[in-house]
């Protein structure tokens, strides 16, 4: 979590992690690799998007962001079936090698001060008027169109959205 005078910009784990999901589903990406490969994909991704709608709900009803520590396990176990205890762990520790320590401090770390040191930051809050979401959370990838992106005072963008990729 980093803090400007006026915003507070998240990387959130949980949401990052269900977008790791989908697109680990998606054949069109790249990354990450499907390691779910015995899952129905259109199940899963259903799955998803009812998980996605539960967090955003929980910080409507809170107001605030709490983050859950190993999320990733409790996620895999609700969204999938036919994938077995220890491919659903090293799914998830991948997910948390990638998010948590590549690099210094991990790329949740990067993407939350490359945003917030950003200067297109000023011109994003214009362009997708942020000063109605005190609360960013930020997500390494696009977030499909069928999911929500704002609720209470939290607004959900992609690095790419922002930094204008």
């Amino acid at each position: 979590m980093t803090n400007t005078p006026d915003l507070t910009i998240i990387a959130s784990p949980e949401l990052n992690f269900l977008l790791y999901v989908h697109n680990m589903l998606d054949p069109k990406k790249r990354f990450p690799h499907n390691q779910l490969p015995n899952e129905n994909a259109e199940k899963v991704r259903n799955k998803i998007r009812v998980q996605w709608d539960h967090f955003m709900d929980q910080l409507e009803s809170k107001g605030y962001y709490i983050h859950y520590s190993e999320s990733e396990i409790i996620y895999l176990e609700k969204l999938v079936e036919n994938t077995a205890k220890q491919e659903r762990e090293n799914a998830a520790e991948q997910f948390r090698s990638w998010w948590y320590f590549q690099s210094d401090g991990g790329l949740q770390r990067l993407l939350e001060h490359s945003i917030a040191t950003s200067r297109k930051l000023e011109d994003a809050r214009g362009v997708f008027n942020l000063e109605k979401y005190p609360q960013l959370l930020i997500t390494y990838d696009e977030v499909p169109n069928d999911f929500r992106t704002t609720v209470g005072g939290f607004a959900v963008f992609s690095q790419m959205k922002i930094l204008g990729y």
